[in-house]
């Protein structure tokens, strides 16, 4: 398996979630947060609104994080990392299902119904009742 590299790009900010947990979150579009579990004691706050991030993952081995900035890098390493990258765009090409008013009103029905005390019962008579007349 080999290794994998991601760089991120824009202005990063550190913070520590306790436990050896870190939280890198960029602060310009698009807003990518990477996640790290047991980060070395290293002081990231010189490096904090660093301009550039990379990652590289290695198989049985720790993950590596350098930061860069005018003139200096800085270079940790973490038991592991992951990386959330938003997608706002990603569901936008999906049809959803929507209701007609029908619909609507039938499902409208059943969940009043179901609220009642006893609802449920009244409900699974009720589909009783239909599936023998079928």
């Amino acid at each position: 398996m080999l290794e994998q590299r991601q760089t991120l790009h824009g202005r990063f900010r550190f913070e520590n979630l306790g436990g050896g947990n870190w939280r890198a979150t960029n602060l310009v579009e698009p807003h990518e947060r990477l996640f790290l579990h047991e980060l070395e004691p290293e002081s990231v706050e010189g490096f904090d609104a660093c301009p550039e991030l990379s990652i590289v993952w290695r198989p049985g081995a720790a993950v590596g994080i350098v930061l860069r900035r005018e003139g200096a890098s800085l270079e940790l390493k973490a038991a592991s990392a992951f990386v959330h990258e938003p997608r706002l765009e990603l569901y936008t090409g999906l049809k959803l299902p929507g209701f007609s008013a029908t619909a609507q009103r039938f499902w409208s029905r059943i969940f009043r119904l179901v609220r009642l005390p006893g609802g449920h019962l009244l409900l699974g008579w009720i589909a009783r009742r239909s599936r023998s007349r079928r």
